[in-house]
């Protein structure tokens, strides 16, 4: 029952700062229809974080229709070639996840002889596994790794929940939210970018995005081993004498598994060279101008429908593979922000100017001094709300400085998204962690807790030694 009283509560202030903020007098530099725009954000915040992210954007979504006219939200929210290419690509991740392709590939990241005698190994490949895989689909991955670790756990000998399997949790915890981020055409990323494209205007380099979040992810996951040597001191002798056979042994790719990795691999390198080929030649004009993501998208999937699998069935039926890919969160969030996001920060509304004027004070610092300090404010909320929110939340603030400013923003934009991962202390933090927490026979909420807030600082210092210097590089 309180439960329930609470729910109804927090529904209530959700639907208050949806339908009624738009009518309080506006302040600073605001319209009235900012007022509108700004009490749908406040609401969906609130929402996101307390109640979750399906329901309350559809409310969200309802709030901003009824603000600009739904002919007008359709038109610039599922009529907009991201949106779309989300509805080819997450059937996609479908068939991948259909022929178990993120079984073998991480199967073949552990059990190999450079793991074999090498506990510390190990305990990397395992979390690189996590990492590598993770862009596929994360929960599915954060369910895999909590049964291989589990059975390590057997296998070894290792009483749970102990201290290396707490400390396993966490790092696969960990590498999920680092690795969701690597390629920005699966899950996660799709909705950031989008938010930061409908936010800033600003069109994502893909290549320097990779080559900036990809490098730092495992250097992250590196020195999280690292701290669980020197750190947390954990003992992994019961992982010594522990043979690649017993954890299962060598994997290989099938036929069916190959051809799904092929044709998802390809699209991925076709929709990145959009950002590689020289502007202004015919292979840039055919991709990005005639193609786009979605005639890229659309072209892979038609491939796909031509192709047969070792039984001599269609490899790709895309009623079974959205059934097994398609998630609708991500969807409905990025569907919501991208037409959203553009509104907020328009001329019409004057939330931008308001932000400005509001964070006066902070303007005059330098930009090295403002971005740590943002980021270290982003590295504690993310452990308590929800990350994807974290980053729509600060995006505005980031904009404001450097609109302010002058300064050169782009790539720490990116860098944020990093920053938002490292969201590993409690098992509402994000997704990916209430999932691996929950396998309470490996963990313990309050070891967890312990040792993330020992790990938590050495995580964040590292991404800025090694982010900050790599942005200035790549942009």
């Amino acid at each position: 029952m309180i439960n329930s009283t609470s729910k109804l509560i927090k529904w209530a202030v959700v639907l208050c700062f949806v339908f009624l903020f738009g009518f309080l007098p506006p302040f600073g530099a605001m319209t009235q229809e900012g007022m509108r725009i700004l009490g749908i954000f406040i609401g969906a915040v609130f929402g996101w974080t307390t109640l979750g992210i399906l329901e309350v954007t559809f409310i969200a979504m309802i709030g901003y229709g009824v603000t600009v006219g739904f002919s007008t939200f359709v038109a610039s929210s599922f009529g907009t070639a991201m949106i779309a290419m989300m509805l080819i690509f997450f059937p996609m991740c479908g068939m991948l996840n259909k022929y178990g392709v993120l079984e073998v590939l991480a199967q073949k990241f552990v059990t190999n002889k450079f793991c074999e005698g090498h506990p510390w190994r190990i305990c990397f490949m395992i979390l690189l596994a996590t990492y590598c895989c993770a862009p596929i689909n994360a929960l599915v991955i954060a369910i895999l790794m909590t049964a291989f670790v589990r059975n390590v756990c057997v296998v070894a000998k290792i009483p749970t929940p102990s201290k290396w399997s707490v400390a396993m949790m966490i790092g696969v915890a960990l590498g999920i939210m680092c690795g969701q981020l690597m390629i920005p055409v699966f899950g996660t990323p799709l909705v950031l970018v989008a938010a930061l494209g409908a936010i800033t205007g600003m069109q994502v380099n893909l290549v320097k995005y990779m080559l900036l979040l990809i490098p730092l992810g495992v250097v992250i996951l590196l020195v999280y081993v690292l701290a669980m040597r020197f750190v947390l001191k954990v003992d992994v002798s019961p992982l010594e004498d522990i043979s690649m056979e017993a954890l299962g042994g060598k994997a290989s790719f099938n036929s069916d598994q190959l051809k799904a990795l092929a044709i998802t691999v390809v699209t991925l390198i076709a929709l990145v060279a959009q950002s590689v080929v020289p502007k202004g030649s015919a292979l840039q004009a055919i991709l990005a101008g005639k193609l786009g993501i979605f005639g890229i998208s659309l072209i892979a999937l038609g491939v796909l429908l031509f192709l047969k699998n070792s039984k001599g069935e269609p490899l790709f039926k895309f009623t079974e593979c959205a059934g097994k890919g398609m998630a609708w969160e991500p969807f409905y969030l990025a569907a919501f922000i991208v037409p959203f996001a553009t509104y907020m920060t328009g001329g019409t509304t004057g939330i931008t100017q308001t932000i400005t004027s509001v964070m006066g004070p902070i303007m005059g610092l330098s930009p090295v001094v403002f971005l740590l300090a943002m980021f270290l404010c982003v590295c504690i909320i993310t452990n308590f709300a929800q990350n994807t929110v974290v980053v729509i939340t600060f995006l505005p603030l980031f904009m404001a400085y450097a609109s302010a400013t002058g300064f050169h923003m782009e790539g720490f934009y990116i860098l944020l998204f990093m920053v938002a991962q490292l969201a590993i202390s409690t098992p509402g933090s994000s997704t990916p962690c209430g999932i691996v927490y929950s396998a309470t026979d490996m963990v313990d909420v309050g070891m967890v807790l312990k040792m993330s807030l020992k790990v938590l600082p050495l995580l964040f210092i590292t991404t800025m030694v090694v982010g900050m210097p790599l942005t200035f590089l790549l942009w």
